[in-house]
């Protein structure tokens, strides 16, 4: 995968810190090899967004997709572990911006 110069984006399952994702059934994994890993992004506590006022954690969709079938998405469970589910699933967006230079 080559790099682009995006403002906007959806980060991978590389950019977060979780590596690749292996769903041991079928050996499906979640693209990896994508990009390097953000420091921000350290553990599962990092990958904890929270939502208005109750401060209730929800979880979020990455743009890794499966390997193995292209129903199933890479997101960030509301814990900050990584892992996959249908693209029909409820999750929310948390894009990554570029400021400045």
């Amino acid at each position: 995968m080559g790099t682009t110069n995006d403002y906007v984006w959806l980060p991978s399952y590389d950019e977060v810190g979780l590596g690749s994702y292996t769903y041991a059934p079928g050996g499906d994994e979640y693209t990896s090899g994508q990009s390097t890993a953000y420091s921000y992004y350290s553990s599962n506590n990092s990958r904890i967004k929270k939502n208005g006022d109750s401060g209730s954690a929800h979880g979020w969709w990455l743009r890794s997709r499966s390997t193995l079938n292209a129903y199933y998405v890479g997101r960030v469970y509301s814990t900050g572990a990584g892992g996959g589910d249908g693209y029909n699933g409820s999750a929310y967006l948390a894009p990554a911006f570029a400021i400045g230079n």
